[in-house]
């Protein structure tokens, strides 16, 4: 069974799985967390089973040990760096249960710590203004959470209300009685998706496109492996980060039979995601476009738009059904339309490695070995949101578009030969067997030969184009699956209807202040501090911060979103009866 369909397993003693607690851990870790908040304001009998905390450390497990707690104006423990992430996530977890501050910060990588991260607790709001000031944690990771533009000057353009025409008012769809929310209501999302789709069907189904599909780009006549190619030291480069930069890129990009692409994403989520780097490439030169700098945003969909579309042109990708496609339609309205992707076609060449660092091993690239170790450095987590961008970061962006290009003359070649299936040749033989032939005329005019007609092909032509069709569409988290935070809260005696029905309205706050806003659900904030408001039921500013010590941008005291959730809490509170104020229908479904 794959991985979707398997069920989360806990194990016999008691564990939360791999690198978890036991039941009798969390339990232990929830005393002490108790002791460390009442410490300060509660006097601590010398007999109370709590006292050994403050006069020695607490072993939770083999290789855990937390810190013996003071009595003084601290008011802070840092927690071991060698937690897991999993571990971290238990103890906030029970850290808002219990009504304490609680942070992850960056720290020096030192001995046996997994990734550079320790949990920071406080009794005070302020106390960890004290801690970074302090310098004895490194306190970039504050800067880290958020994005260095406001959310609100990089609004998804699948969430923008393009007209009100046709007598749809678009700025009124939210009903508080409603059970379904309309996002699809916006006129102009639905025609210009609807169009372009359209385009690429057209694309798809003319055969004279399918011939093109496999025809050889002369600058590459001579490369039998990607040892010929320039690197990228000796290659032109252009970052773009001002429109005007922009403007150069899509004049020169423009007149370019083939362009590579790429995006770099930062992805909280399956319900929260937003493009931070876009690059592009021709034989000649690198573009790598910050689309998060001042004024990049709003240029992007509607002037590489135009060149995505244009069936002329050829866009080379690399597994771009991914998070490639999805992102460009929701993000700036762009569907791509003639695209090669080389994950597609190594599919097709039943390569070992479908990945494109193993791609540009297979295919001769001298510096693999250091792309490999970049991919393995940059190609997940949260960096891409960071500005500036290190230089590793820029190096690794550009080979990701640099060689598409001559791969796909080197796939395409090896679709047509006889030996180049993987497992009777070696590439050093392919390239024996086609060294024969010096110009792209004579290899494309061998490529029509009978025995290796271009139709026997077509299947990868309309796999390739097919994966233009994976557009956003919006999913919504109530519902969707059951929550692990509700399904913990449950079995704490946490959580009952009247949890289900704040969260509800507070999900329908949610929904429509996006909406207002133009912007992803998930990016106002997202469903878990909504599902910890619902369990703990925070009365003031300071106890949401105990839920989440840094705040969203917009859920802050400036827009006053955070008064009109605490006022939803409040007059669920205020209610002695639920029944009275929430309708049956109103449940959450989880």
């Amino acid at each position: 069974m794959g991985r979707r369909g398997r069920k989360k397993r806990t194990a016999n003693d008691g564990t939360m799985g791999k690198g978890g607690f036991t039941s009798a851990q969390l339990a232990l870790i929830e005393d002490y967390l108790r002791a460390f908040k009442v410490c300060d304001d509660e006097p601590v009998d010398n007999e109370t089973h709590s006292n050994h905390y403050f006069t020695k450390c607490t072993r939770i497990a083999d290789d855990v040990l937390f810190p013996k707690l003071v009595r003084d104006d601290t008011f802070f423990i840092c927690l071991p760096t060698c937690l897991s992430s999993k571990q971290r996530r238990c103890v906030h977890e029970i850290c808002t249960i219990v009504g304490l501050f609680h942070d992850s910060i960056d720290v020096p990588e030192e001995g046996d710590t997994p990734d550079g991260r320790a949990c920071v607790i406080a009794r005070r709001y302020d106390a960890f203004n004290s801690l970074l000031d302090s310098g004895q944690l490194d306190n970039s990771s504050a800067s880290k959470r958020q994005l260095p533009v406001s959310i609100r000057m990089v609004k998804p353009w699948f969430y923008r209300r393009h007209t009100k025409s046709n007598g749809i008012d678009t700025s009124v769809v939210v009903n508080q009685s409603c059970k379904k929310f309309l996002w699809k209501e916006d006129i102009y999302v639905r025609a210009h998706t609807k169009r372009k789709c359209e385009d690429v069907f057209k694309f798809m189904n003319n055969e004279k496109n399918i011939q093109a599909f496999f025809e050889l780009h002369e600058s590459v006549s001579n490369n039998f492996d990607l040892s010929y190619v320039v690197d990228i030291e000796s290659t032109p480069f252009l970052f773009v980060d001002t429109p005007s930069k922009l403007m150069q890129c899509i004049k020169e990009v423009r007149s370019h039979k083939f362009i590579s692409f790429d995006l770099e994403m930062f992805n909280r989520s399956k319900f929260f995601g937003i493009t931070c780097l876009f690059q592009l490439a021709t034989v000649e030169k690198d573009y790598v476009i910050d689309v998060l700098a001042p004024g990049i945003w709003d240029l992007v969909g509607a002037y590489l738009g135009e060149i995505f579309s244009d069936p002329t042109i050829t866009k080379i990708g690399h597994g771009i059904q991914g998070n490639d496609t999805t992102s460009l339609h929701r993000d700036f309205g762009i569907i791509v339309v003639n695209v090669f992707d080389t994950y597609e076609v190594a599919k097709e060449l039943k390569l070992k490695s479908l990945g494109l660092a193993g791609l540009c091993d297979y295919y001769g690239l001298p510096s693999s070995k250091e792309y490999k170790l970049l991919k393995e450095k940059f190609q997940r987590g949260d960096c891409w949101r960071r500005r500036p961008l290190l230089e590793p970061m820029i190096q690794y962006s550009r080979r990701d578009v640099r060689y598409l290009i001559y791969l796909r003359a080197l796939m395409i070649r090896d679709l047509f030969n006889a030996s180049s299936l993987r497992s009777t040749a070696t590439y050093t033989e392919e390239v024996q067997i086609i060294s024969s032939v010096d110009n792209i005329e004579g290899l494309n005019a061998q490529l029509k030969l009978d025995n290796y007609d271009w139709i026997n092909h077509s299947h990868v032509f309309r796999r390739c184009q097919k994966s233009c069709l994976r557009i956003y569409s919006h999913k919504d988290e109530i519902g969707f699956q059951q929550n692990p935070l509700i399904t913990r809260a449950i079995k704490r005696g946490l959580w009952s209807t009247k949890n289900s029905h704040l969260l509800y309205h507070l999900d329908t706050w949610r929904r429509a202040t996006s909406w207002n806003e133009e912007i992803l659900p998930a990016s106002l904030c997202s469903l878990e501090l909504l599902i910890s408001i619902a369990i703990t039921c925070p009365q003031t500013e300071n106890d949401i911060r105990k839920i989440n010590n840094l705040l969203p941008e917009l859920l802050s005291s400036e827009t006053g979103y955070i008064q009109e959730v605490l006022q939803i809490v409040k007059r669920h509170c205020a209610l002695e009866d639920g029944s009275h104020f929430f309708h049956k229908s109103h449940s959450v479904h989880l």
